[in-house]
């Protein structure tokens, strides 16, 4: 029950997240042709598309749920929290 809103609220944020509503969009509807994006977040996006899908309105790379960037530092702290470090 908690895994679902937490999906809920990436689904949330991925949504406003500019970029991820874009690589979305392009999954469901077909990649615009190349443009000159090289260095950019949606250049290393289009190089992964194949292995791109949407679930339940979140963006997944294979198994992994892509993070939207308005959530990225609080989850990074939360996966931290129980790391003790190399002691």
């Amino acid at each position: 029950m908690i895994l679902m809103k937490i999906f809920d609220y990436i689904a949330k944020e991925s949504a406003k997240d500019p970029v991820i509503s874009l690589i979305m969009r392009f999954t469901r509807e077909g990649w615009q042709p190349k443009k000159n994006d090289e260095g950019t977040e949606m250049h290393r996006f289009r190089q992964v598309a194949t292995s791109l899908s949407i679930c339940n309105g979140c963006l997944v790379h294979g198994s992994r749920v892509v993070i939207p960037a308005s959530m990225r530092r609080k989850v990074l702290e939360l996966l931290h929290l129980g790391h003790f470090g190399m002691q």
